[in-house]
């Protein structure tokens, strides 16, 4: 007879209603469980099973979830999380040149970079991001609050700074100190950033390439995000910026090409020929009007496209969750085919490939046996389109991030019952109007100077 001593002990147990592994694409399972040991996901099956081989720590009853992989938020700048609403509808170059980059030379700081990065973590966990790819100043702060919070993240450091006059040189000096931090450290990565390719010259892109390739150093880059760009690319290099990137080497599976709207068929062949990694931010892109990544064509051709936020300050948003039913329909749209982009490639987009876009897929992105356990949970009786079966379609199309209730990473819990377990949001809340009165005193020196 089956006594409780023999069951194996494990550290949590998850049950649910229903779950949506990713893996198997298109599977939902109904009544399951997931078993966590030492941070990675033991075994997956029904609750019935699960009740006669495991004993857990800690048990979770969640008979009116879904649960799923966290989300993986391939593309966003964390500490510009303070400039949330801080302009109106603007477009890209009046926003950056006479709102952002002014702001940020008059107040950002190590402090000003901890409390954004805090912040943004809080409504990313709260809105089903277990993941996050960040590129902003100051990366070492952002890292050490990423791993104290305990989030899964690639902090890219900038090679230049145009706030500054240090060289590049530096920059890539000051990012291999932060590589060598966190090289052996299983949450943290840390990535190349290069926020326009056109502000860096040759001898750069051939230092750059070197340590990328002897390091296996991810490069993250924003490119093909404007016409005027390439222009200026084509003018003062004779070539269009994905070529330029293709002739010192730098076009690689592990390279993240963020936002590539302006796409002609040569660059989506350059992209499909070296294997790199896109990552469409269409919810910034509409909103500062700079068109559309051809989500449909690269995935045509077999290119991995993953997703991003892009900033809370062009975006207004970090809900990865809630933005998912825009690209769907967007998608399908372009693609004139209703059939094109289901739901269930939605998620993987927002998980899966989101991993893979930042090498991380062989250990999340999905729910399989022996990967880390970074799970979401989805209160069900709240989402708007709930029907009872095809919960895939519920999710993308009536879910957002106020849904989600709990989440985890390597099995220890970020979130429960919506409530953040490693962030104190009181103390953030005070911190964040602090910071809501110097942005808006900085901003009315600003305005003064400039009428002066």
């Amino acid at each position: 007879m089956e006594t409780p001593k023999s069951r194996e002990r494990v550290d949590v147990l998850i049950k649910c209603k229903y779950i949506i592994p990713i893996v198997p694409f298109g599977i939902e399972h109904k009544d399951y469980a997931i078993a966590i040991k030492n941070q990675r996901i033991k075994k997956i099956c029904s609750q019935i099973e699960a009740s006669k081989l495991y004993e857990a720590n800690e048990e979770y009853d969640l008979n009116h979830h879904l649960v799923m992989p966290g989300l993986v938020n391939a593309q966003v700048c964390a500490s510009m999380r303070l400039f949330k609403g801080l302009t109106g509808d603007l477009k890209r170059k009046k926003w950056l040149a006479e709102c952002v980059r002014p702001l940020e030379k008059k107040i950002l700081n190590p402090e000003f970079i901890g409390d954004g990065a805090k912040l943004a973590i809080s409504e990313m966990i709260k809105s089903g991001t277990t993941c996050y790819a960040d590129m902003y100043f100051l990366p070492s702060v952002s890292a050490s609050i990423a791993q104290d919070i305990g989030i899964r993240s690639q902090i890219g450091f900038p090679v230049w700074d145009e706030l500054s006059r240090e060289s590049a040189e530096s920059y890539i000096h000051e990012g291999l100190k932060l590589y060598d931090s966190y090289k052996n450290r299983p949450l943290v990565k840390t990535a190349f950033a290069i926020d326009s390719l056109n502000s860096l010259d040759q001898e750069t892109l051939k230092i750059i390439a070197t340590y990328a390739n002897e390091l296996d150093l991810p490069i993250r880059i924003r490119l093909h995000e404007t016409s005027a760009e390439i222009t200026v690319s084509l003018n003062g290099f004779g070539s269009r910026p994905i070529e330029r990137l293709s002739e010192f080497g730098m076009l690689q599976p592990q390279t993240q090409l963020a936002h590539m709207l302006k796409l002609d068929n040569h660059d989506i062949q350059l992209l499909g020929r070296h294997g790199c990694q896109v990552i469409a931010c269409p919810e910034s892109n509409l909103k500062l009007n700079n068109g559309l990544c051809p989500i449909e064509k690269l995935i045509f051709k077999g290119i991995n496209v993953a997703l991003g936020t892009e900033s809370a300050a062009c975006n207004t948003s970090l809900d990865l969750l809630g933005g998912l039913k825009v690209v769907n329909l967007v998608t399908k749209g372009f693609s004139k085919n209703a059939s094109f982009f289901d739901a269930h490639q939605s998620l993987k987009m927002a998980t899966l490939d989101g991993a893979k876009a930042l090498n991380w897929h062989d250990q999340i992105g999905s729910l399989e046996t022996g990967k880390f356990a970074d799970i979401i949970a989805i209160d069900i009786l709240k989402i708007d389109s709930f029907s009872g079966n095809k919960m895939a379609s519920g999710i993308v199309y009536g879910s957002s991030g106020p849904n989600v209730t709990h989440a985890w990473v390597g099995g220890r819990a970020l979130m429960e019952n919506n409530v953040l377990k490693t962030i104190c949001e009181s103390k953030l809340m005070d911190a964040t109007q602090k910071w809501c009165r110097e942005i808006e005193f900085a901003q009315s020196t600003l305005e003064g100077n400039n009428n002066s």
